[in-house]
């Protein structure tokens, strides 16, 4: 989203516990500078043959969703639509949030982004952000 946002008819940004590299980043690079929950869980990352990806659906519920009732949360877990490994390495080429309105939502208990890194991302984005709190409402930060 932060490269194809570039596009003249996409008028903003709302990103929702998401990354948000610049320019010559990468999400593979950062990911091994500050490692979320999936880096630190054997066989949490599975990949297919032909080198897509998903989250195994035992540990999904877990890892992912754990605020979820267990059976919402395995439908989450066999409905995602797989990743391409490659769309993690190359570096961004374009940056639309240094150029068009972003907002963004911190979820505090994200285990997937770690939220100190979803905080600096939307710094140095100069993004309208907020921050996703315990009791489930969002608070200007």
């Amino acid at each position: 989203m932060t490269e194809a946002g570039v596009y003249p008819s996409v008028v903003g940004l709302v990103n929702v516990a998401a990354h948000a590299p610049d320019v010559g980043e990468d999400e593979g690079s950062i990911g091994k500078k500050t490692p979320s929950v999936l880096a630190k869980t054997p066989g949490a990352i599975k990949e297919t043959p032909d080198g897509y990806t998903y989250l195994d659906p035992e540990q999904f519920p877990k890892l992912f969703v754990p605020d979820l009732p267990r059976e919402q949360a395995l439908f989450g877990a066999h409905s995602r639509v797989l990743a391409s490994a490659e769309v993690f390495t190359p570096p961004l080429m374009a940056t639309a949030w240094k150029t068009k309105l972003s907002r963004v939502i911190v979820a505090a208990n994200d285990t997937i982004i770690k939220p100190d890194l979803e905080r600096r991302y939307y710094k140095y984005a100069k993004s309208q952000w907020q921050r996703h709190s315990p009791g489930g409402y969002l608070e200007n930060v």
